[in-house]
C-alpha cells in the first residue's frame, strides 16, 4: 500500500502534490490526522517530486504555512469546542482531576518554554565568539 502511494505521489507534478501536503499538514496540526499517517513522512515524500532548487524549497514553505494554519485552526477549535469536549462522554472518561491538572500545567509549561528559549538565545550569543574563533 505504501509503495503504491509512493509511486503515485512521485508521478504527480509538484503543483498537485503541494496543495495536498498543505491540506494534510494543516489537518495534522489541528485535529491530529498525523496519528494515522505522520505528516513528516508525507513532507519528505513531497520533496521527492522536486526537480530543482526552487522546487526543493517549496515543500518547506508549504510546511511552515500549513503548520501555522493548523495551529491557528487547532486553537480556534479548542476555544470553540473545548468546554463541550470536557462535558462530553470522552471528557468525563478523562476525568475532572486530569482536566484540572492540564489546566494548571499548560501555563506552567508555556512559562518554562519562554525561559528556556530566552536563556538558550543568550547563551548562544555569549558562546558564539568563542566557538567561531576556534
Amino acid at each position: 500500500m505504501l509503495n503504491d502511494l509512493l509511486q503515485f505521489v512521485t508521478r504527480q507534478p509538484p503543483a498537485v502534490v503541494w496543495p495536498l501536503v498543505f491540506v494534510f499538514l494543516t489537518l495534522d496540526a489541528s485535529v491530529a490526522v498525523g496519528l494515522v499517517i505522520p505528516g513528516d513522512w508525507l513532507l519528505i515524500l513531497s520533496g521527492t517530486t522536486a526537480d530543482g532548487p526552487a522546487e526543493a524549497v517549496a515543500p518547506a514553505v508549504v510546511a511552515v504555512l500549513a503548520c501555522l494554519a493548523g495551529a491557528t485552526g487547532g486553537h480556534w477549535l479548542g476555544r470553540r469546542y473545548g468546554s463541550r469536549l470536557k462535558d462530553s462522554r470522552l471528557g468525563r472518561r478523562v476525568g475532572r482531576r486530569r482536566w484540572e491538572h492540564a489546566d494548571w500545567l499548560l501555563p506552567v509549561l508555556a512559562a518554562v518554554v519562554v525561559v528556556v528559549v530566552a536563556v538558550s538565545k543568550a547563551a548562544g550569543r555569549a558562546l558564539r565568539p568563542r566557538v567561531s574563533s576556534g
